[in-house]
Protein backbone atom coordinates (compact mmCIF):
# COMPACT_ATOMS: atom_id res chain seq x y z
CA UNK A 1 0.00 0.00 0.00
CA UNK A 2 1.50 3.14 -0.85
CA UNK A 3 2.01 6.45 1.25
CA UNK A 4 -0.72 8.38 0.15
CA UNK A 5 -3.15 5.55 1.32
CA UNK A 6 -1.81 5.63 4.86
CA UNK A 7 -1.90 9.41 5.24
CA UNK A 8 -5.44 10.51 4.43
CA UNK A 9 -8.80 8.79 4.12
CA UNK A 10 -12.42 9.19 5.25
CA UNK A 11 -15.47 7.35 4.74
CA UNK A 12 -18.75 10.19 5.53
CA UNK A 13 -19.59 11.92 2.45
CA UNK A 14 -21.16 14.42 5.19
CA UNK A 15 -18.19 15.12 6.05
CA UNK A 16 -16.89 16.36 2.25
CA UNK A 17 -19.99 18.64 2.75
CA UNK A 18 -18.60 19.95 5.92
CA UNK A 19 -14.99 20.53 4.28
CA UNK A 20 -16.35 21.83 1.34
CA UNK A 21 -18.83 24.67 2.67
CA UNK A 22 -16.98 27.61 1.33
CA UNK A 23 -17.33 30.14 4.02
CA UNK A 24 -17.76 27.38 7.04
CA UNK A 25 -20.43 29.36 9.19
CA UNK A 26 -23.03 27.24 10.79
CA UNK A 27 -26.48 28.86 11.77
CA UNK A 28 -24.72 29.66 14.93
CA UNK A 29 -21.45 31.21 13.39
CA UNK A 30 -17.92 30.36 12.25
CA UNK A 31 -17.09 26.08 12.03
CA UNK A 32 -14.27 24.89 13.78
CA UNK A 33 -12.80 21.67 11.52
CA UNK A 34 -10.59 19.35 13.81
CA UNK A 35 -8.64 17.09 11.57
CA UNK A 36 -7.84 14.33 14.29
CA UNK A 37 -5.93 10.85 14.10
CA UNK A 38 -7.57 8.25 16.62
CA UNK A 39 -4.01 7.03 17.25
CA UNK A 40 -2.32 10.51 18.00
CA UNK A 41 -2.12 11.21 21.48
CA UNK A 42 -2.69 15.02 20.84
CA UNK A 43 -5.90 14.53 18.92
CA UNK A 44 -6.65 12.04 21.54
CA UNK A 45 -6.08 14.46 23.95
CA UNK A 46 -7.97 17.09 22.44
CA UNK A 47 -10.89 14.83 22.11
CA UNK A 48 -10.83 13.62 25.76
CA UNK A 49 -10.83 17.23 26.71
CA UNK A 50 -13.07 18.72 24.74
CA UNK A 51 -15.42 16.44 23.03
CA UNK A 52 -18.69 16.42 25.41
CA UNK A 53 -18.87 19.99 24.07
CA UNK A 54 -18.53 18.88 20.51
CA UNK A 55 -22.28 17.38 20.81
CA UNK A 56 -23.43 20.84 21.85
CA UNK A 57 -23.10 22.56 18.75
CA UNK A 58 -23.15 22.44 15.24
CA UNK A 59 -19.89 24.65 15.41
CA UNK A 60 -17.05 22.19 15.51
CA UNK A 61 -16.89 18.59 13.25
CA UNK A 62 -14.15 16.25 13.63
CA UNK A 63 -12.98 14.84 10.52
CA UNK A 64 -10.60 11.50 10.46
CA UNK A 65 -6.98 11.88 8.96
CA UNK A 66 -5.54 8.86 8.67
CA UNK A 67 -1.54 8.05 9.13
CA UNK A 68 -1.75 4.84 9.44
CA UNK A 69 -3.74 1.54 8.86
CA UNK A 70 -4.69 1.18 12.84
CA UNK A 71 -7.00 4.79 11.69
CA UNK A 72 -8.67 3.41 8.76
CA UNK A 73 -9.29 0.22 10.65
CA UNK A 74 -10.22 1.85 13.61
CA UNK A 75 -12.89 4.38 11.34
CA UNK A 76 -13.98 1.35 9.48
CA UNK A 77 -15.33 -0.09 13.06
CA UNK A 78 -16.59 3.12 13.56
CA UNK A 79 -18.72 3.15 10.53
CA UNK A 80 -20.14 -0.10 10.78
CA UNK A 81 -21.31 0.26 14.37
CA UNK A 82 -24.57 2.09 12.75
CA UNK A 83 -26.59 4.17 15.82
CA UNK A 84 -23.61 3.35 18.42
CA UNK A 85 -21.00 5.38 16.38
CA UNK A 86 -20.59 8.32 18.26
CA UNK A 87 -20.22 5.60 21.51
CA UNK A 88 -17.56 3.35 19.93
CA UNK A 89 -15.27 6.35 18.97
CA UNK A 90 -15.76 8.06 21.86
CA UNK A 91 -14.56 4.74 23.56
CA UNK A 92 -11.92 4.25 20.74
CA UNK A 93 -10.17 7.62 21.51
CA UNK A 94 -10.86 7.85 25.32
CA UNK A 95 -9.11 4.35 25.98
CA UNK A 96 -5.69 3.67 25.42
CA UNK A 97 -5.70 -0.06 25.92
CA UNK A 98 -6.76 -1.44 22.45
CA UNK A 99 -3.59 0.51 21.30
CA UNK A 100 -1.33 -1.38 23.74
CA UNK A 101 0.47 -4.70 21.99
CA UNK A 102 2.02 -6.08 19.84
CA UNK A 103 -1.43 -7.08 17.81
CA UNK A 104 -3.76 -4.19 17.49
CA UNK A 105 -5.96 -5.62 15.41
CA UNK A 106 -6.74 -8.26 17.81
CA UNK A 107 -7.49 -5.25 20.21
CA UNK A 108 -9.53 -3.95 17.57
CA UNK A 109 -11.05 -7.14 17.37
CA UNK A 110 -12.07 -7.05 20.90
CA UNK A 111 -13.72 -3.35 20.51
CA UNK A 112 -15.60 -4.98 17.52
CA UNK A 113 -17.08 -8.19 20.15
CA UNK A 114 -17.47 -5.74 22.74
CA UNK A 115 -20.08 -3.34 21.29
CA UNK A 116 -21.24 -6.02 18.83
CA UNK A 117 -20.45 -4.60 15.64
CA UNK A 118 -21.26 -6.13 13.01
CA UNK A 119 -18.05 -6.60 10.56
CA UNK A 120 -15.27 -9.24 9.71
CA UNK A 121 -12.37 -6.64 10.44
CA UNK A 122 -9.96 -9.39 9.13
CA UNK A 123 -11.49 -8.75 5.76
CA UNK A 124 -12.28 -5.40 5.24
CA UNK A 125 -9.03 -4.17 6.29
CA UNK A 126 -7.86 -6.31 3.41
CA UNK A 127 -10.53 -4.66 0.65
CA UNK A 128 -7.96 -2.81 -1.35
CA UNK A 129 -11.74 -1.19 -3.29
CA UNK A 130 -12.72 -0.05 0.23
CA UNK A 131 -9.56 1.55 1.44
CA UNK A 132 -9.24 3.08 -2.01
CA UNK A 133 -12.49 4.38 -2.34
CA UNK A 134 -11.77 6.26 1.96
CA UNK A 135 -8.91 7.92 0.48
CA UNK A 136 -10.34 9.55 -2.63
CA UNK A 137 -12.88 10.36 -0.79
CA UNK A 138 -11.04 12.58 1.90
CA UNK A 139 -8.04 13.44 -0.63
CA UNK A 140 -11.37 15.76 -2.21
CA UNK A 141 -12.21 16.86 1.08
CA UNK A 142 -9.13 18.25 2.26
CA UNK A 143 -7.63 19.03 -1.35
CA UNK A 144 -7.26 22.83 -0.25
CA UNK A 145 -5.63 22.72 2.95
CA UNK A 146 -2.30 21.99 3.77
CA UNK A 147 -2.24 19.53 6.44
CA UNK A 148 1.15 17.94 7.61
CA UNK A 149 0.70 17.39 10.90
CA UNK A 150 -2.35 16.11 13.46
CA UNK A 151 -4.49 17.40 14.95
CA UNK A 152 -5.08 20.29 12.39
CA UNK A 153 -7.63 23.52 12.91
CA UNK A 154 -9.54 25.19 10.65
CA UNK A 155 -11.94 27.86 10.12
CA UNK A 156 -12.40 28.19 6.46
CA UNK A 157 -8.98 27.59 5.14
CA UNK A 158 -7.65 29.90 8.15
CA UNK A 159 -5.17 27.30 10.01
CA UNK A 160 -5.69 27.70 14.06
CA UNK A 161 -2.72 26.55 16.93
CA UNK A 162 -3.47 24.02 19.17
CA UNK A 163 -4.39 27.28 21.88
CA UNK A 164 -6.77 28.58 19.53
CA UNK A 165 -8.39 25.77 18.78
CA UNK A 166 -9.28 25.53 22.55
CA UNK A 167 -9.77 28.81 23.01
CA UNK A 168 -12.71 28.65 20.18
CA UNK A 169 -14.31 25.64 22.19
CA UNK A 170 -14.11 27.31 25.43
CA UNK A 171 -15.99 29.66 23.87
CA UNK A 172 -18.69 27.37 23.13
CA UNK A 173 -18.69 25.93 26.94
CA UNK A 174 -22.17 26.81 28.76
Amino acid sequence: MNRRNFIIAVSSLAMITACKKEDNVSDAGEQLLVFSSITCSYCRTFHRDNSPYFAMTDRVKVIPYYRNMVDVASQMVIDASGNRSEEVKNYLYENDDWLAGDNILANLNQVVNRFDVKIDLEKTVKDRNQIDKMVRVLEEAVGFRHITGTPAFFIGERALSWDEAVEFVEELKP
